[in-house]
């Protein structure tokens, strides 16, 4: 569509896809794969890895974790309480920005990556109403005057806010937190929402 080939020309990002060049004369050359291996030791619990998205929400939009972004190696830990009212999910994601390495062996240097660690937990009190919380952490793995460096401590802690608190909301690693909500007003109607501050 007219509106994506314009977002491709000028950001030189296919939404949802990835990367973008030009191909040919009015084409796009774009590449996008997916793909992840889900283990499930016991009933509760669940471990996926991968290269794939995390969402958080319902329908089909989500302010909390886009779902333009490219897809990312992935790592994400979930747990359901026994008397599945609570969910837990936390990723680990390694992701990379439209900014190129300054050096490199290869043809096409490769690109800045940074960490994203995302936490969320829900609770169910009914079958009707749910409820979640959520927060996420853009670790930076690049600075301009040192190179690669490792990421933040933070960014290995599985558990939700601890990053928000210790990095805060302006700090060098960027958080954002949430929160979700969703009621079933009928079998088939459902009233939902997001709120997010960054």
């Amino acid at each position: 569509p007219q509106y994506i080939d314009s977002l491709a020309d000028a950001r030189g990002v296919a939404p949802g896809i990835g990367r973008s060049k030009p191909f040919k004369t009015t084409g796009h050359d774009v590449g996008m794969s997916s793909g992840y291996i889900s283990l499930a030791p016991t009933e509760r619990m669940n471990i996926q890895f991968g290269h794939n998205k995390f969402f958080v929400g319902h329908g089909y939009r989500s302010l909390l974790v886009s779902d333009v972004a490219a897809n990312y190696p992935m790592l994400k830990f979930s747990l359901i309480s026994k008397n599945r009212k609570w969910m837990y999910h936390s990723a680990k994601a390694w992701m990379q920005s439209l900014t190129r390495l300054a050096f490199s062996n290869s043809t096409e240097a490769l690109f800045v990556r940074k960490g994203g660690a995302m936490n969320y937990l829900s609770f169910k009190p009914n079958t009707k109403l749910e409820l979640g919380f959520f927060e996420s952490t853009i670790h930076k793995n690049y600075v301009d005057s040192i190179g690669v460096i490792p990421l933040d401590y933070t960014f290995y802690i599985p558990v939700i806010g601890v990053s928000t608190l210790i990095n805060g909301l302006d700090g060098a690693n960027n958080s954002l937190i949430g929160v979700t909500g969703s009621y079933f007003l009928a079998n088939d109607m459902q009233l939902y929402g997001q709120l997010s501050i960054d």
